[in-house]
């Protein structure tokens, strides 16, 4: 006797390999028809091949690692006109509690408070652009360098959550590719110009020594406060 035939789906995330893809077969022995979620296309695409006989099966390739990626796939879904009344949640990372009151933006801050990795991407691309302009400042002997900015100001008006991470990526490469050119046309003379900057004496050539600390320091806090917070199970 065949399962009786669901107008609704389930939506498993993870369903290429593992435990998703065996509550994947599941979901289909029950006759419901299936959305399919893992960042790895082509296995995807396999294990949908496997149910597509007897169930509908949707599939989206998306990385749940990255931020934004929960928001991409309920576009996807609406755009597919689907009704999703069964979420199987078996990869990214999340919060403890109820599903349906969870805080969304917590699940993408290693502690209440922080920044996302977007906000951390941007503030390096904004960052390095303000700290550029003032060895520029310094190496010209200008007395009005700029003292500082404010970087949760800066942070708040960014609008980081709706751009994509490869997009910041590409925006980081391209100021710095700008940077080193702004500090390969310095001569020594320049390089060794001091001025007053943040309440200090600090030289151009250390201005530069900054911006790659300043970088180094907030990509090692990506990798050891917000990595671990994926889940094994990313898809």
């Amino acid at each position: 006797m065949s399962a009786e035939r669901s107008s609704t789906f389930t939506l498993i995330t993870g369903a290429n390999s593992g435990i998703g893809l065996e509550l994947a077969r599941q979901a289909a022995a029950d006759g419901r028809d299936l959305i399919l979620v893992a960042r790895n296309a082509t296995t995807l695409e396999t294990a949908a091949s496997e149910f597509s006989q007897r169930v509908t099966v949707h599939t989206i390739a998306e990385d749940l690692s990255e931020p934004g990626a929960a928001e991409r796939v309920y576009d996807r879904v609406q755009a597919l006109g689907a009704e999703v009344d069964c979420l199987i949640n078996d990869a990214g990372f999340g919060d403890h509690g109820s599903f349906a009151t969870v805080d969304l933006a917590k699940q993408e801050r290693y502690e209440p408070g922080k920044w996302t990795v977007k906000d951390i991407l941007q503030h390096l691309a904004d960052s390095s652009r303000i700290m550029s302009y003032q060895a520029l400042m310094l190496a010209r002997k200008d007395k009005s360098v700029l003292q500082g900015f404010d970087q949760e100001l800066h942070v708040k008006n960014a609008s980081a959550a709706g751009r994509t991470v490869d997009e910041m990526i590409e925006e980081i490469k391209v100021v710095r590719a700008s940077t080193v050119s702004l500090f390969n046309s310095f001569d020594d003379e320049m390089l060794r110009q001091k001025a007053i900057n943040w309440k200090y004496q600090i030289s151009v050539l250390a201005m530069g020594f900054t911006i790659i600390g300043h970088q180094t320091h907030h990509l090692r806090i990506i990798e050891e406060r917000y990595l671990p917070l994926l889940g094994a199970n990313a898809g």
